[in-house]
């Protein structure tokens, strides 16, 4: 009796868990403007009277980036930095993947100084396009890479680093760069994920195996005896804080627990980065890093002890951003929040099923990391779509439910412009499956920026 218990609540609470989700997915976002997609279709589809039909302007699958919106999350930033002068924001790279717009945030001027890499190739990419002051994020031993950091440095003058966390790489890396003018800069990282139970329960990305201050200093000590690296700062990123939401709806029932690590994290993330603090003014470091666009609240606190915070998706606020609860602080602390700017436009192939269902071409998407639901794309215009459940966004046909509700309307809309159009999960991988994005003012098409992949790279 008590088994048949057991199992029945364990699938009751599995059916409700799943029920909840898709009730969530099949909502209409309430930070969306709907005028928006309106004007976006007027981009794709020109009626020519003379031959009745439409003539495509642009293919699809496309990317569209709402320059407005993008703005507007530059000016937020830029804005709630005005008080932390002393602290600039370094771009996260790899969620932008596009050369105009990287330019554009550059631009601005302070708080944006510098961009997060996230392969040595990449930073000579950007090189060539005339980018510098690279902070390369994580660490390489691959020759190659080296000498391509010995030639950025030393023959092109750039202002690059890299983050180390190993011995052994250390000592490669300064045997490499034997001869060089002047000493290559290196960023040690420290280990910031939340460890319990001498660490058989560990929260958050494995990285760095450097945990404890004395360990650290042993580092920087040897690296001082070494000729050709020089230590320049330290990076602590936070991953389990910036990368994790604590509202999300597809798994609901962990959300509580996952408010209470983050707020034990953040103070544990604190008294680490203030101690790291003063091992900087001891050995005159110029950097210390950290943050991500899923932490910038609790960053920004600590601002008086950071050089700099790193920021990315939330130029495009991707969807797995709306589901913190920082949100709700910034827009009560500031007025307003990180606004969505980047969307993906399929075409529908097919209406089936008396308009229960239509197909759209492409589609599938899907956001690195744990796999789940929050990390496929998400339809969001015409209202009331849904992915199916058994398919969910499919590698050549994306096949979504109508809601009943909202059919003549959908229906209305998809007999004029037969495209929808969705809201990806994360950053900038998006970017590897498109040459291009379209980047749209006003409902014009200003420019069309190509993407790493456009430019013919792929770094990953």
């Amino acid at each position: 009796m008590f088994f048949f218990f057991t199992v029945s609540f364990l699938i009751g609470w599995i059916t409700l868990k799943w029920f909840l989700s898709r009730l969530y997915a099949s909502s209409s976002p309430s930070n969306i403007n709907l005028k928006l997609f309106q004007d976006f279709n007027q981009l794709f589809l020109l009626k020519d009277d003379k031959v009745n039909h439409n003539i495509n302007l642009h293919h699809l699958p496309a990317v569209l980036v709402d320059l407005n919106a993008f703005d507007k999350n530059i000016s937020f930033l830029r804005d709630q930095m005005s008080v932390h002068s002393q602290t600039t924001i370094r771009i996260a790279s790899k969620s932008i993947r596009v050369p105009f717009l990287l330019q554009r945030i550059l631009s601005t001027g302070h708080p944006y100084k510098g961009t997060m890499c996230y392969a040595v190739e990449e930073a000579e990419f950007l090189s060539s396009l005339g980018f510098d002051d690279f902070l390369i994020a994580y660490p390489t031993q691959q020759i190659l890479d080296y000498e391509i950091l010995r030639n950025l440095h030393d023959k092109q003058k750039r202002k690059v680093s890299i983050v180390v966390d190993h011995i052994q790489f250390i000592g490669e890396l300064n045997e490499f760069m034997t001869g060089i003018d002047r000493p290559f800069p290196i960023i040690l990282e420290f280990d910031g994920s939340y460890r319990m139970l001498g660490g058989y329960i560990h929260i958050g990305a494995r990285r760095s195996p450097i945990r404890t201050i004395s360990h650290l200093i042993d580092i920087i000590e040897m690296i001082k005896k070494l000729k050709f690296v020089q230590l320049e700062g330290l990076m602590l990123y936070e991953s389990h804080i910036a990368g994790v939401g604590d509202i999300n709806p597809n798994n609901f029932w962990l959300n509580p627990f996952i408010y209470c690590m983050k707020h034990f994290s953040i103070l544990k993330i604190q008294q680490l980065r203030k101690a790291l603090s003063h091992i900087c003014l001891k050995y005159d470091l110029k950097i210390f890093n950290g943050g991500g666009t899923g932490s910038f609240m609790s960053t920004l606190s600590e601002s008086s002890v950071l050089t700099e915070i790193t920021i990315g998706s939330g130029f495009f606020q991707p969807h797995l951003f709306d589901y913190y609860q920082q949100n709700q602080l910034m827009i009560r602390e500031f007025g307003s929040t990180f606004v969505p700017s980047c969307y993906f436009a399929l075409p529908v192939v097919r209406i089936s099923d008396d308009n229960e269902w239509i197909t759209c071409s492409g589609g599938g998407y899907i956001a690195s990391g744990r796999s789940g639901w929050d990390k496929l794309p998400i339809p969001v215009y015409p209202l009331g779509l849904t992915l199916s459940v058994s398919e969910g966004a499919g590698e050549v046909q994306t096949p979504l439910k109508i809601h009943s509700s909202r059919k003549d309307e959908s229906m209305k809309i998809l007999k004029q412009n037969k495209i929808v159009y969705f809201r990806h999960a994360k950053g900038g991988e998006l970017a590897e499956r498109f040459n291009s994005f379209l980047i749209v003012n006003n409902g014009r098409v200003i420019e069309i920026a190509k993407t790493y992949r456009g430019y013919g790279k792929c770094f990953f």
